[in-house]
């Protein structure tokens, strides 16, 4: 046995002998950690020589073939088809079909029968489909809400610009935008209406309608009420 001496340290040949068997006292230990390998065989890694591979039995001949054994469908191709031609099903058979020396020609020389008008500005050039920034949706908000407030008090002579934030404890007109206060679907129990900003400066109040006998609302409809206005959000 050839012996290293290293810096500072000698190994004799008892500190090898020494080393040695506390190896195989670790190996003992670990063939004795293993469970049984029971009725399967075992078979040697011929890349490492101390690691034990189970080795498993053939399957049965009971298991599903293999799919290239299956038999395949025979396939036909479009041009050897047996019904060429063949009428399957008809629609609507009790409608006489007329020929082409049967049918009245059509005038389409004659005066216009119609006119087309079309009355949508359709996006500026300088602006995109559906890619509308926030303030511009804002103010399109604010647009409608005071032009329907306009038109009704030219059509009504009432006054339906009254502030959402300020309570009032008679009846008066009021005009804004149908909110829910959540994420979830609108109920009697979330429905909110949002002022203008010019005269509520953004404001909501919860709806009470539990005294209606009926009512027919949906987010974004820009309504008229005619309330009092006892608490604020």
């Amino acid at each position: 046995m050839t012996v290293r001496a290293v810096p500072g340290n000698l190994v004799t040949e008892d500190d090898m002998e020494a080393l040695d068997l506390e190896l195989e006292r670790t190996k003992a230990k670990r063939a004795a950690k293993r469970p049984a390998a029971s009725s399967l065989g075992v078979l040697t890694d011929s890349t490492n020589r101390n690691a034990l591979t189970p080795h498993r039995p053939p399957p049965s001949a009971s298991k599903t073939p293999p799919t290239s054994v299956l038999p395949k469908t025979p396939s036909s191709a479009f041009h050897s088809r047996s019904q060429a031609g063949q009428v399957i099903k008809t629609l609507n058979e009790h409608l006489e079909l007329l020929s082409s020396k049967d049918a009245e020609p059509m005038d389409i020389v004659g005066p216009d029968r119609c006119s087309i008008e079309d009355l949508s500005t359709g996006p500026r050039p300088n602006q995109k489909y559906m890619a509308n920034r926030i303030a511009d949706r804002v103010v399109y908000l604010e647009r409608r809400m005071m032009g329907f407030a306009e038109a009704l008090e030219q059509a009504h002579s009432i006054s339906a610009t009254n502030s959402l934030s300020v309570p009032c404890q008679e009846p008066e007109w009021f005009v804004g935008r149908i909110v829910c206060d959540s994420e979830g679907h609108l109920n009697a129990s979330s429905v909110l209406l949002e002022g203008t900003l010019q005269h509520s400066q953004g404001h909501s109040v919860k709806l009470g309608l539990s005294q209606l006998p009926s009512y027919r609302l949906f987010p974004d409809q820009v309504p008229s009420l005619a309330s009092s206005n006892c608490t604020l959000l």
